[in-house]
């Protein structure tokens, strides 16, 4: 049984020990406490530490008081505890951080994308979110940070992707893979005369002249169910029931997963030729 042993001598008129009065305490509760503190502790910086994000708190004057390990790690080579952004970041980046520190220490809460250099110097794009909370005697900044450089990139090329189709003087279609349009581009609506919101939601077959471009195609979603690209002439028909020739090319989309989840219609009106 853990426990605190204190012990008295008592004496005589002489001075001679006499006896010892001993008082045993039982602590027992406040060790279970102790350890069971203890053990929450390692638990919580496990936990953070193990976060694939970075978090952060600072005191009044934009000095790091906590960083969990991989925040640590992406800025510093673990040495970033004690540091203000003066001495983790260029000046031109530094400014801007304190400068959003001072926001959130006069009651903002701020949730920035910004560019940071990591400690080797790499510009990456983070998600910041960034509040204030009262420590034992002043304002704190607590913070969350997430690497956002890879959906940012995506995005980028999402944006290039997009306009690129915007802008394409060939008509191009995007249904899902059950038939049901979800994009067009301007040249679609040049060439058919359907606008976007006359064709998105529909099936593709509004375009068919008859039954057997409706027999063709699903012969052709065969091809595209089966990973594979699909090349052709189709008789298709106008929004004022005017027929006409295109030359197509579909190819499959694939998700993340590569499951084939739409497919992509690129043509062009041949009916002249």
């Amino acid at each position: 049984v853990p426990g605190i042993l204190t012990a008295v001598s008592f004496k005589g008129q002489d001075g001679e020990v006499l006896g010892i009065i001993e008082d045993f305490k039982d602590i027992t509760k406040r060790v279970e406490a102790e350890d069971a503190q203890l053990k929450a502790e390692q638990q919580f910086s496990i936990f953070m530490n193990n976060l694939p994000l970075g978090v952060f708190i600072k005191d009044e004057n934009s000095k790091s008081v906590y960083l969990n390990k991989y925040m640590d790690h992406v800025y510093c080579n673990n040495d970033c505890q004690d540091k203000t952004p003066k001495e983790i970041f260029p000046d031109e980046y530094a400014d801007r951080v304190i400068e959003e520190d001072r926001k959130v220490l006069n009651g903002d809460v701020l949730v920035v994308e910004n560019q940071l250099p990591d400690k080797m110097r790499e510009l990456k794009t983070y998600q910041t979110h960034k509040f204030r909370f009262r420590g034992d005697d002043s304002w704190q900044i607590g913070g969350v940070s997430i690497d956002i450089s890879k959906r940012k990139k995506a995005e980028y090329k999402l944006k290039i992707l997009s306009n690129a189709i915007q802008h394409s003087p060939a008509c191009v279609i995007i249904p899902a893979l059950d038939g049901k349009v979800e994009i067009v581009n301007p040249s679609f609506t040049q060439i058919t005369g359907y606008l976007s919101e006359d064709i998105v939601g529909k099936d593709i077959s509004i375009l068919h002249s008859d039954s057997n471009s409706n027999n063709q195609f699903q012969d052709i979603i065969s091809t595209i169910v089966a990973g594979k690209d699909w090349q052709g002439e189709f008789h298709n028909k106008k929004k004022n029931g005017e027929k006409y020739w295109e030359l197509a090319s579909i190819s499959p989309v694939l998700n993340d997963h590569n499951e084939i989840t739409h497919f992509v219609v690129i043509s062009e009106d041949i009916t002249t030729r």
